[in-house]
């Protein structure tokens, strides 16, 4: 499948707000007055950079397609096809619910890399190879997450496979700390650069 919206894109059933609430929960921990942050995958709408506006210097989002409306003041939305990213510029990457998506995951996480400064923090979550059969389920047969998201998923990744590409990519293995959360149907990955 060929992706040509962005989630939140178009309205969506019940549970993916819900979802997406419980994956922008652990990302607020690490958020500090005056971040510069980049949301990889951020949605049509820049939802978590605009909750984090108050407290951020500058948040940039990136996806296929985003909203032309002014999110905050200090939030820029940028279609990816328009992505040039500064090296070594933002204090947090935030890549929620998307690394299962691409084709060429490589590329972006290097990307994500060269952007974060000296000892900036990249957070990605993603769902476990357990998850398959629970999305597919909510998906197909209740209708309670999206249909499209689901469909467009090329990969499920194990801990030993999100270490392996994110130290591919530059991350050292001493400064990447994996957790599950969501009872194992989740992963939560801090890379550290």
């Amino acid at each position: 499948m060929t992706r040509k919206t962005s989630h939140f894109q178009r309205k969506e059933p019940i549970l993916e707000k819900i979802l997406q609430k419980i994956r922008f929960r652990k990302v607020f921990p690490f958020v500090k007055n005056g971040y510069k942050v980049l949301d990889i995958g951020c949605g049509y709408k820049g939802a978590l950079l605009k909750i984090l506006s108050s407290d951020i210097d500058k948040g940039v989002g990136v996806d296929f397609a985003v909203t032309k409306k002014i999110v905050a003041k200090n939030v820029k939305l940028v279609s990816q096809k328009n992505l040039k990213l500064p090296q070594n510029y933002f204090d947090l990457v935030t890549c929620l619910a998307v690394v299962e998506h691409l084709e060429n995951p490589k590329a972006l996480i290097a990307k994500a890399y060269g952007s974060l400064k000296k000892n900036g923090k990249l957070i990605i979550t993603t769902p476990s190879p357990i998850a398959k059969p629970i999305l597919e389920f909510l998906a197909f047969k209740l209708k309670v997450i999206s249909k499209q998201e689901i469909k467009d998923h090329k990969k499920y990744y194990d801990k030993k496979e999100l270490i392996d590409l994110l130290a591919f990519c530059g991350f050292k293995q001493r400064n990447i700390e994996i957790k599950y959360f969501t009872f194992g149907v989740n992963i939560l990955a801090v890379s550290v650069k």
